[in-house]
């Protein structure tokens, strides 16, 4: 699960990098004295439910975080950078495919915008199959 965490990640940040044209993305923590404006991508949830043996759907609600820099029309900024989201992210090219967005949510709060979106997919585990002798359904 490590690495689709991982993968997850890096294909939210290539769709901020080709949007925003080559924003600052931080990825979880944000060091002090960052660079405005920025990007701040982290995990806020993460579940595994099992279905039938070796099948798990996995959800992954993600937090995307947008600094502005100072200016005079802040909120305007927040809201374009938000309907870009909108738009941008409802589907994601996501390894060999894409990947559809479920729940998104946009938030401004002190001149800050927060964005969250879940990514949810199946994944199979192969170590189980042998476990798996007969299915009763």
């Amino acid at each position: 699960m490590i690495f689709i965490k991982a993968t997850l990640i890096n294909a939210i940040s290539k769709q901020l990098y080709n949007v925003f044209n080559k924003p600052n993305i931080y990825v979880e923590h944000i060091k002090q004295g960052f660079l405005l404006p920025c990007f701040c991508i982290r995990y806020v949830k993460t579940e595994e439910k099992t279905y039938l043996a070796n099948r798990y759907k996995l959800f992954n609600k993600v937090e995307i975080t947008y600094f502005p820099e100072k200016q005079d029309n802040i909120s305007d900024k927040l809201n374009e950078v938000l309907n870009h989201l909108y738009n941008n992210f409802n589907m994601l090219n996501f390894e060999k495919g894409f990947i559809k967005a479920e729940n998104m949510e946009g938030i401004i709060n002190n001149n800050t915008l927060k964005f969250y979106v879940e990514y949810n997919f199946y994944v199979f585990k192969k170590d189980e199959t042998d476990k798996m002798k007969k299915l009763y359904i």
